[in-house]
């Protein structure tokens, strides 16, 4: 009997931490797509920024910076991946 016990509490807690995730990537998802309208929607956008999601996951990013003038990164643009 013990065994069974057991194995209904190891299954209750994997749906509870599968809940978690699945309440955690729908919040995480609504703030990123919040983020993109923001940056779509900008009046003025920000000068030498800029990013985007990829089209087949809202969780991966990729954007360019370009280096502020009068310092060494004047003319570079740097790629970054978030």
């Amino acid at each position: 009997m013990r065994a069974s016990n057991n194995k209904g509490k190891q299954r209750e807690v994997a749906l509870t931490r599968t809940f978690v995730v699945k309440t955690e990537q729908t919040n995480s998802a609504r703030r990123l797509q919040k983020d993109l309208k923001e940056l779509e929607d900008m009046e003025v956008p920000i000068v030498g920024v800029s990013a985007r999601p990829l089209s087949s996951s809202i969780f991966t990013w990729h954007g360019n910076l370009r280096g502020p003038a009068d310092t060494k990164y004047h003319k570079g643009v740097f790629h970054f991946q978030i």
